[in-house]
């Protein structure tokens, strides 16, 4: 390669930005893949061309101190590359002088900082998404507050057990009625505290919690004074929208003095209690939301699709079920931001989304995997039939025209295929799916390869 030694040759080619080797005179002799593409390089213009042919060297001081620089330093800057298509780019620079087999040598790696910019944009949209949700998780909060200060002003006793038989809440009046000696309080523990009940035997009290529902006069002895107090019971389910086999019950105790009048108090707490919780379960929703959903394209966000990824996948392992995946981008995108600007370049990611989803319609699932780039699953569905469904989303994208204003253009996409073969984890299942997307994107884009 041009001379250099083995060690060198292996030190350019193993970089993923783009770097330059020059002699010193500064002529180039080498350049890494990344560089030739980036910077419009020849390998036939090697030697006779200089490294000032590419740098404008707009700062004279700079110029004069890489010229004076000693061996084993590095110094950095940075400077404006104007490419042959008139298409300009900051980038920073960053030049050190080697020795090598008794010969001097100039490393000079760009750095673009087009890139950078755009991820600190990316990083400020997903601040603002998290702003957003925490915002609502102190509103829930607060709405949990509230409903807490309400229960614990009732002239009545209110606990509240999951569907493990835990007690997770119990207002004060029924701290009072009972004064349980444990922390850790279950259902058990309750009806251990019931010396006598009118309705319903107390050997069958706990086979009647289990269908949500119980009406009985019960008499409650205290466990500090053992003092005993007769109410009525009852006893109603509240279900989890969020997960309809996680179902709370709600124990109601109304002392029997004060059950004509407190009767109608438990219509309207119920009433309120229940308005509270379509409330709360509607923030939650809201949560959820934010958390799996990608906020520009509105489909599931990079770690929403690859739980689901991981779901199937448990699921496939040991079984004969048999899924794909695509992992497909947008070709040569940063040119539309870059010409047209991110509004834009917003247009260009919408657009490609609806198209791909309407050709989808039931046949997978899709999410955004970062930027430019997207992942689709396909359940049931072997290399064949993914391959054919790659390519019909790949013309309809390429037929699909992005407007925004007077401005109109066509985009196309590179899509890499991977079929889950018995043993595959998530990352083996991708990797594939990648290189055949770079393979593509090697050939000439705007292609389905298969891995």
């Amino acid at each position: 390669m041009s001379g250099l030694s083995i060690e060198i040759e292996k030190f350019v080619n193993s970089l993923p930005d783009a770097l330059v080797i020059t002699n010193e005179t500064w002529n180039i002799i080498s350049a890494n893949e990344q560089a030739i593409e980036i910077l419009e390089l020849k390998e036939s213009d090697f030697q006779s061309q200089s490294i000032l042919n590419i740098i404008p060297f707009h700062d004279a001081q700079v110029f004069q101190s890489i010229k004076t620089l000693e061996c084993e330093r590095t110094i950095s800057f940075e400077d404006i590359i104007q490419h042959e298509s008139g298409f300009e780019n900051r980038v920073n620079i960053r030049v050190r002088k080697i020795k090598d087999n008794k010969k001097t040598y100039y490393s000079w790696l760009f750095l673009d900082y087009s890139e950078e910019l755009e991820s600190k944009q990316r990083m400020i949209d997903f601040m603002a998404q998290l702003n957003v949700a925490n915002n609502k998780i102190v509103e829930s909060a607060n709405q949990i507050k509230i409903f807490q200060e309400l229960v614990n002003n009732l002239n009545q006793g209110i606990i509240i057990s999951n569907s493990n038989e835990k007690v997770f809440f119990i207002n004060s009046y029924a701290k009072n009625l009972f004064l349980f000696k444990k922390k850790v309080i279950t259902v058990s523990d309750i009806i251990k505290c019931f010396t006598h009940s009118v309705n319903v035997p107390l050997d069958l009290l706990h086979t009647h919690l289990l269908h949500g529902k119980l009406k009985s006069e019960v008499i409650i002895l205290n466990q500090h004074d053992e003092t005993e107090t007769r109410c009525y019971l009852t006893v109603f389910t509240v279900e989890n929208n969020l997960d309809p086999h996680k179902k709370s019950l709600v124990w109601n105790f109304v002392e029997m003095q004060e059950e004509m009048e407190m009767q109608q108090r438990m219509i309207d707490f119920t009433a309120e209690l229940t308005s509270l919780n379509r409330e709360l379960t509607k923030k939650n929703d809201e949560i959820l939301k934010i958390s799996r959903v990608d906020g520009l394209t509105q489909i599931n966000n990079r770690t929403y699709i690859l739980e689901l990824l991981d779901e199937i996948i448990n699921h496939a392992n040991g079984g004969t079920k048999q899924f794909s995946i695509i992992i497909f981008d947008i070709d040569d995108f940063k040119k539309f931001n870059d010409e047209n600007g991110h509004q834009f370049g917003d247009v260009v990611l919408k657009t490609v989304v609806s198209t791909a989803w309407e050709i989808l319609e039931d046949n997978g699932m899709i999410g955004r995997y970062g930027g430019e780039e997207f992942f689709i699953i396909l359940p049931n569905l072997g290399m064949e039939e993914a391959y054919q469904l790659s390519e019909k989303i790949r013309k309809a994208i390429a037929s699909e025209t992005c407007t925004m204003g007077v401005i109109c253009k066509n985009t196309t996409i590179t899509l890499g295929i991977s079929t889950y073969v018995q043993g595959d984890s998530i990352d083996s299942l991708i990797r594939r799916a990648d290189l055949a997307l770079y393979q593509g994107k090697k050939s000439g884009k705007n292609c389905s390869v298969k891995s």
